[in-house]
């Protein structure tokens, strides 16, 4: 789950390392003022996960030192400790599954140094070894690494995360992770069991530590964060980059640029932003074009709005039995901007597919909606279950995404629960507000008690198998048995 509503809005542009130059505003194009709104349209879409990005950056790090929400000055890390339950709505969708560790990277003086503890030291029962994720996004939001338990070891680990313009000597037995942006989000991800595994997992985050390069390896004391008045910490991110002012917008692309700039596969994009004064410390000025281009730059700002909350009909999603999710460009976009900040608006900081799937659902066999007047099940075939290295699990929402209230406080059902096979090794999940009964318990998981309400599943495959990603494993329907 994201930590607070300032991670409503949230994943992905690009990986940059494209160095941009000219600050002079050249002519428009004299194709006209269509072309300009395109170009208008076109650009919105494009940056709008570094606004986002920025944003929330700025939110999530105008506090005086770390707190237990996700926040923390900038080159400093927050440790949520806290499972979600029905009372939560800061974020849509919150992850019942895991806790975060949230740290926002500026890499302008120097890199920065993570530590991580021995997963070993801190297994879950059942486990040899604890799962985690320290999920590293540029100013674009693309994931440029992933370190954690699947692409490095179990063992304790020391990273170095330096920026674009870094160039000195990585000491030795760390690993280096270069950020082709200065700014840096690190969104890690802790597997927590049920709370029995609290004490252990909150133990593992603490044991993580962030500093300069320059103090390593500590101890280190770090500054009292500075408080920024103007900041609005009250609005969500995303609400705040839906109100800018298409001056406003395309100003902050400029100042953004020159210290995390386009990537190479961006230069067409790049050309156009020139052309209406849109460049790397540039000043875009409204103002300084005539009535009819200012007209057509407004109608292309509101066209690009327009098109991004349309793109989930054009966004490529993969459908099984009525679970719908997405496996291309995901994490890493290239050039799909649209992809990019599409997922960015639904939910910034997606993982790769490679560490994180989530099909959703909400409707049933029969295409139906979900809803709580009826009873479900869904049934994995023997040996069929998720394939997941790491852990999988299904959470419960309601029409609002958010969690729903239930008779035991259950939320999200998976892996870890203890599930009961059926006689020939199948596994049957009981998706209905009444309990289905003793022996079936363990394998229930509650819908609200409200007759008549909706609602809609989110499956998480963390760590998936080669069927997941390959496109070559069957999700089953939620089947409606009354």
């Amino acid at each position: 789950m994201k930590p607070s509503h300032v991670l409503r809005a949230i994943i992905l542009l690009l990986t940059l390392g494209f160095s941009l130059f000219s600050c002079k505003k050249d002519e428009p194009s004299s194709n006209g003022n269509n072309d300009i709104s395109n170009i208008i349209a076109d650009a919105y879409i494009y940056a709008y996960p570094i606004i986002l990005m920025k944003i929330t950056e700025d939110v999530m790090t105008n506090v005086p030192q770390p707190a237990g929400n996700g926040h923390a000055p900038v080159n400093q890390i927050s440790h949520i400790h806290v499972v979600p339950d029905y009372n939560f709505t800061n974020v849509v969708s919150p992850n019942v599954d895991t806790f975060y560790s949230i740290a926002w990277l500026n890499l302008d003086n120097e890199p920065m140094v993570v530590s991580v503890p021995d997963a070993t030291l801190y297994k879950p029962e059942g486990k040899d070894w604890r799962y985690y994720l320290l999920q590293l996004m540029d100013a674009w939001s693309n994931v440029f690494a992933s370190p954690g338990v699947r692409t490095t070891s179990t063992g304790a680990q020391n990273f170095i995360i330096t920026g674009p313009n870094w160039s000195g000597v990585v000491p030795g037995g760390m690993i280096q992770y270069a950020s082709p942006t200065n700014m840096v989000w690190i969104n890690g991800r802790t597997f927590v069991k049920d709370q029995s595994d609290i004490a252990t997992v909150v133990a593992f985050q603490n044991a993580i530590s962030l500093m300069p390069l320059s103090a390593w390896p500590g101890p280190y004391v770090p500054p009292i964060g500075e408080i920024n008045d103007s900041i609005d910490t009250q609005t969500p991110p995303n609400i705040q980059v839906a109100n800018l002012s298409v001056q406003k917008y395309f100003q902050m692309l400029c100042d953004l640029l020159p210290k995390n700039p386009a990537a190479p596969y961006d230069s067409v994009m790049v050309r156009n932003l020139a052309k209406l004064g849109i460049t790397p410390g540039g000043k875009f000025d409204l103002s300084k074009f005539s009535e009819d281009e200012q007209v057509a730059i407004e109608n292309g700002y509101a066209n690009g709005k327009i098109e991004l909350n349309n793109s989930s009909q054009t966004v490529q999603k993969i459908n099984s039995n009525g679970w719908g999710y997405i496996l291309q460009d995901i994490g890493t976009y290239g050039n799909n901007y649209e992809t990019r900040a599409f997922i960015a608006l639904i939910g910034l900081g997606a993982n790769l597919p490679e560490d994180a799937v989530y099909p959703t659902t909400d409707k049933d066999n029969t295409d139906q909606p979900l809803n709580t007047s009826h009873e479900y099940t869904i049934t994995f075939p023997a040996g069929q279950t998720p394939p997941a290295q790491g852990f999988w699990s299904i959470t419960m929402y309601n029409d609002q995404h958010f969690l729903v209230q239930n008779q035991i406080d259950r939320y999200a059902i998976g892996s870890y629960n203890g599930l009961q096979l059926n006689n020939d090794s199948s596994l049957t999940l009981y998706i209905q507000k009444n309990n289905p009964g003793n022996d079936k318990e363990s394998n229930w998981l509650p819908t609200s008690e409200i007759d008549g309400s909706s609602f809609n599943l989110m499956m998480r495959i963390y760590w998936p198998g080669d069927p997941v990603l390959n496109n070559q494993w069957e999700i089953p329907a939620v089947v409606r048995v009354n």
